[in-house]
């Protein structure tokens, strides 16, 4: 028996990775982090701030806080790339 579990496949940096909601997920998972604010902002967890917007991604398996800056020059994501 197979279970879905939500999640997105993003690029963040040179790797790609899967993203998925804390509440689909055990609370220790691995990430990627130049992947993790791109999906937050996707998906409304992090709200884009005209100019750059940053992101602080709680690094569960070494105790760490990693703030990451994303360049939002408008307010809403564009993943095609035009600005």
């Amino acid at each position: 028996m197979q279970t879905a579990i939500p999640c997105f496949l993003m690029r963040g940096d040179s790797s790609k990775g899967l993203y998925f909601r804390k509440e689909d997920l055990p609370p220790n998972c691995g990430n990627i982090p130049a992947g993790v604010a791109p999906f937050a902002l996707e998906n409304g967890l992090v709200e884009a701030r005209d100019g750059v917007t940053p992101a602080r991604v709680p690094m569960l398996n070494s105790d760490n806080l990693c703030e990451l800056l994303v360049e939002t020059p408008v307010p809403a994501a564009v993943w095609d790339g035009r600005r």
